[in-house]
């Protein structure tokens, strides 16, 4: 995918040739500006950067980095407009971060009739060429304003100024002249709400930027206004304000659709926890939906007249680093999708085609806890099969000779140890994996990492065990033992003794234990595995593999645990390309503009957009921007 664009003036001018996102457009004072951002990513993992180019007042061109990766390895070429190269520079190992700036050439551009064509690349592991910026800056004297007080209302402009089909709408939070909106007030963020013909596209746009114990401002323009339950608001959300969830706290917002039941549904919000398990937003699913984290991913859960459905997420993002998750849902097609970070994270699944959602009761619902009855589903916790290394320890008694747990693949000595794996993934635990040796003089332990139960109302634990003690000249007088700990092991509960006979026919076995049966399900329990030789020598093997801890929460889905920000609703199908364009909007917490796709647009819409300026006490004066009526595109381009 290229991009073309041209500086002229003081405004930046671009276009994604293929459509499928925007270059940047933005205005600065007493320069020329353009700006660079990625394309909807493939399955190539290419760099995620933003650069802006323009030439200050005394004629010096500028490339800086405003955004994403830093880059260490990259080219930048300098060319006459015509294609010729005038210079090009390569620089290795020198780190270029967000706010610094690079001089792509000492040719200085006084004037608008002067420009240079700059080019700059980066390079992927095999040493090829990747673009990360293209651009033709021009020099440029700001045009006095005509007017000493130009209205301040924002500027919304099409990315190539023409207002087809084929370009991005951009709302900046400047008015046309590069004055800012509302310049007495000390705004912290800034809110868009956009509107086609006049009507907001958002039905619930909570930025959550203002610090309130009560009503949290709706600002779609509908007054779906929230009401907050105990959440404490953060200064550090993901773009301005935010609200951090304890857990016990949550968000009420009312039923804010306009139907009893559903059609057309997108649901977008910044969220950012360590724990595996919370509801993000609930209307219930037994009646309606319920978008939440199960096992660290994300789950949407959905019921019509007819039918049910759960569509699951794929990456773990309980990493503690904001998330933008997005669920939307298509009537017409049945489809429900799930996004992370604006890219598709989930299986397309849904429901028969023209069902819509919801049973019509019209619940209110809430954000961080979960309205759904609790559910009968197990999920999994904690699982290993022991091809990585997932934290566990081993502790030998002081008089044991040989036989300590050891993961690997089982050496099969034929003398009572295990000949494989009991889930054939290659790896487990055995007891000192080397021929005719076994376990000697004492007690070898193998025990799990904590593992946080907190939330869950039931929780199973279950392995596969290889134990044999039949051979020598002390046979069957030895156990296997599996103690359980609610205390990071500080003090031990017995679940399960196997012996003194060893099980037979010789083989693994698989066990299970309830383990609240045994301990309180607390944020530091551990699993314990013993094996010991007691007595008069015997030969002792033991085995341990395919270890999963599942449970049923108390809810079904657990009240969420994090930090929450920028929630929106909407009773429309956002395309994909806009989706991952929120994101890129948002993910730096930048509020400067606003982005609409070509995807989103057609011919005969008028679109605006309201801007409000926010900080942490109050909002400032909405003001609405221009108006642009959207046209055919007629093939033409720059």
């Amino acid at each position: 995918m290229r991009y073309t664009s041209c500086i002229k003036h003081h405004s930046a001018v671009s276009e994604v040739v293929g459509g499928i996102l925007l270059l940047l457009i933005a205005v600065l004072s007493f320069t020329a500006i353009y700006s660079f951002v990625f394309p909807l990513p493939v399955s190539t993992a290419e760099p995620h950067v933003k650069l802006i180019g323009y030439v200050t007042p005394e004629g010096t061109p500028i490339i800086e980095h405003v955004g994403g990766e830093t880059l260490t390895s990259y080219q930048v070429d300098v060319k006459a407009k015509n294609g010729t190269l005038i210079d090009s520079t390569r620089y290795n190992e020198a780190p270029w971060s967000i706010g610094e700036k690079v001089i792509p050439t000492t040719i200085n551009l006084p004037s608008k009739n002067d420009s240079v064509l700059v080019e700059i690349y980066t390079y992927d592991r095999e040493g090829a060429k990747i673009s990360v910026f293209e651009g033709i800056l021009k020099g440029s004297v700001k045009e006095p304003s005509p007017n000493p007080n130009p209205p301040e209302h924002p500027w919304l402009i099409s990315s190539l100024l023409t207002n087809t089909t084929d370009e991005d709408l951009i709302c900046f939070n400047e008015s046309e002249l590069s004055d800012p909106i509302n310049s007495s007030f000390e705004a912290t963020s800034f809110v868009y709400n956009w509107l086609l013909n006049s009507n907001p596209i958002a039905i619930l746009n909570l930025p959550l930027d203002i610090d309130s114990t009560s009503t949290l401002f709706d600002y779609s323009g509908h007054a779906n206004h929230a009401d907050n339950n105990g959440a404490q608001w953060i200064s550090s959300g993901r773009k301005g304000g935010g609200y951090y969830l304890d857990g016990n706290s949550s968000i009420e917002i009312p039923y804010c659709f306009s139907n009893p039941t559903i059609d057309e549904l997108t649901i977008e919000a910044w969220i950012k926890t360590s724990l595996p398990m919370g509801s993000i937003v609930s209307y219930n699913d037994s009646l309606y939906f319920d978008l939440s984290l199960v096992d660290g991913k994300l789950k949407w859960d959905a019921t019509t007249s007819t039918q049910t459905i759960h569509c699951n997420g794929l990456t773990e993002i309980n990493d503690s680093q904001w998330h933008m998750v997005t669920a939307t849902y298509e009537r017409s097609t049945g489809k429900s999708l799930l996004f992370v970070d604006g890219i598709v994270d989930s299986v397309p699944s849904g429901f028969t085609p023209g069902e819509s959602l919801g049973l019509g009761s019209q619940p209110f619902g809430l954000i961080g806890k979960s309205r759904s009855p609790p559910s009968s589903d197990y999920v999994s916790i904690f699982s290993d099969t022991f091809e990585t290394d997932k934290g566990w320890t081993v502790d030998d008694c002081a008089w044991l000779s040989d036989g300590s747990w050891e993961r690997g693949v089982p050496v099969d000595d034929n003398r009572g140890d295990p000949p494989t794996d009991s889930d054939g993934s290659g790896n487990c635990f055995v007891t000192e994996n080397v021929r005719e040796k076994d376990i000697d003089g004492g007690t070898t332990w193998l025990i799990s990492p904590t593992v946080d139960l907190r939330g869950y109302k039931t929780v199973d634990c279950s392995f596969d065990v290889w134990y044999t003690n039949d051979f020598g000249s002390n046979p069957n007088n030895d156990y296997f033992y599996v103690d359980v700990s609610s205390d990071n092991g500080n003090s031990w509960s017995r679940a399960l003794t196997i012996g003194p006979d060893t099980p037979q026919p010789e083989q693994w076995y698989s066990y299970s234990i309830t383990l609240e049966d045994h301990i309180s399900l607390t944020d530091s329990v551990k699993i314990r595995f013993e094996a010991s030789d007691a007595g008069s020598g015997s030969v002792v093997e033991a085995g341990v593999d395919a270890v999963e801890i599942t449970g049923i929460s108390e809810q079904n889905n657990a009240n969420f645990t994090g930090w929450i920000d920028e929630v929106k609703i909407y009773e429309r199908v956002l395309s994909e390309e806009q989706i991952y364009q929120n994101y890129l909007s948002n993910y730096q917490g930048n509020s400067s503009l606003s982005v609409i796709v070509s995807e989103e647009t057609i011919v005969g819409e008028t679109w605006s957009c309201e801007v409000t300026p926010t900080n942490k006490t109050k909002a400032a004066q909405m003001l609405i921007s221009n108006q642009i009526l959207i046209k055919n595109y007629d093939g033409g381009g720059i």
